[in-house]
């Protein structure tokens, strides 16, 4: 799985490389954040797919570096969210984490008892 990711993150660092060469210049500001949704996305791949403690730690990098290249990006719900998970699996097992921040959608399908 770490592969396929690693080939996707330079895949993805080639394009944007290459949409900001043609981009003007007032939008060459965005390349960091452009950078960091990237890598957010990354870690929300590995956090998706944690398999081991290797995968955990792929996905804290990942999020590292998105914070890196755009502190602002925590501001984002979502990469608190990928904190937070990250958190959990650090501290907890994977599975466990999983089950704590698993989305709220799947609580509701559950449904209601009185419902029915």
């Amino acid at each position: 799985m770490s592969s396929k990711i690693e080939a996707m993150e330079k895949e993805c660092l080639v394009v944007i490389e290459k949409a900001f060469q043609l981009a003007p210049p007032e939008l060459q500001s965005l390349k960091k954040q452009s950078i960091a949704n990237t890598y957010q996305y990354l870690a929300s791949l590995c956090l998706a797919r944690v398999t081991n403690a290797e995968d955990i730690k792929q996905a804290g990098q990942k999020l590292q570096v998105a914070i890196g290249f755009y502190p602002q990006i925590l501001l984002n719900s979502i990469t608190r969210r990928y904190v937070f998970k990250w958190l959990l699996m650090r501290l907890l097992s994977p599975k466990i984490a999983k089950y704590f921040t698993r989305p709220v959608s799947r609580a509701r399908d559950i449904g209601d008892p009185r419902l029915q």
